[in-house]
């Protein structure tokens, strides 16, 4: 169970997080969502898939980490093994959310999860100097929440507009694993690169102001990560069975 509490310098003076990324820490996620200003760099290691959420329609882009559930490829048993960190792991036990203030505004505030196996007073990083201001850890943990909340309605935006102009088409991935057994991964999305290229200059003009058009491209370019991503999974799958 996540027991959250905002995250202050009295209760947490002497409060450590431990920032190894491990499936142990819940980390053996096979896909995590990605903000518009991470496209840029996701795609360079990661195929960027984009999901639909069925109970609240919003979609999604996402940087696929594996190819099955609890499958986590860019963890090693050293840790995170790619260059790029998707701002939903790096965030760790960490939450970013609205709070009514006295005076009636609502403010952000930063919350960490205490029963989180990662966060406890013996190993990690601080999370307070000890006249009580924020370590170079806790800064960067709050500069990555901030990006979260406040790329939420342009990322949405994004996706949206692809959608509008139905560029969105299922994903049908199917490839053999390393016993030779057909797999089919299904529930995603990929943008048609012929009918982006196919629509009308108007269309074209609405996406590339806002860098829409830009970043649906590389999304379509990350798309040559799906081969490696799974001579990752076959080689992991190898290693299983020898």
């Amino acid at each position: 169970m996540s027991k959250q509490q905002i995250l202050n310098n009295v209760e947490h003076a002497n409060l450590k997080v431990n920032s190894k990324r491990s499936a142990a820490f819940g980390d053996d996620k096979m896909c995590v969502s990605l903000t518009f200003s991470e496209i840029r760099n996701a795609q360079s290691d990661h195929p960027i898939f984009f999901h639909k959420d069925h109970q609240n329609g919003v979609i999604y882009p996402m940087a696929m980490l594996g190819l099955e559930e609890g499958q986590n490829l860019s963890l090693t048993e050293q840790g995170w093994n790619d260059s790029f960190q998707p701002a939903m792991i790096e965030k760790g036990p960490f939450k970013i959310g609205k709070q009514q203030r006295s005076n009636g505004e609502e403010g952000l505030i930063v919350s960490v999860d205490v029963d989180d196996p990662r966060v406890g007073l013996e190993h990690g990083e601080r999370l307070f100097m000890p006249h009580g201001g924020n370590t170079e850890y806790t800064n960067r943990i709050v500069d990555v929440l901030h990006r979260l909340h406040s790329e939420r309605e342009l990322t949405n935006d994004f996706c949206l507009a692809l959608d509008k102009l139905k560029l969105l088409d299922p994903l049908a991935l199917e490839f053999k694993d390393a016993s030779g057994e057909n797999v089919r991964l299904s529930g995603f999305f990929v943008i048609n690169e012929e009918l982006l290229n196919k629509l009308p200059a108007a269309d074209l003009e609405a996406l590339a102001k806002p860098l829409y058009l830009h970043g649906a491209y590389m999304c379509i370019a990350s798309l040559s990560n799906i081969s490696k991503l799974i001579s990752k999974h076959n080689k992991a799958g190898a290693a299983l069975v020898g």
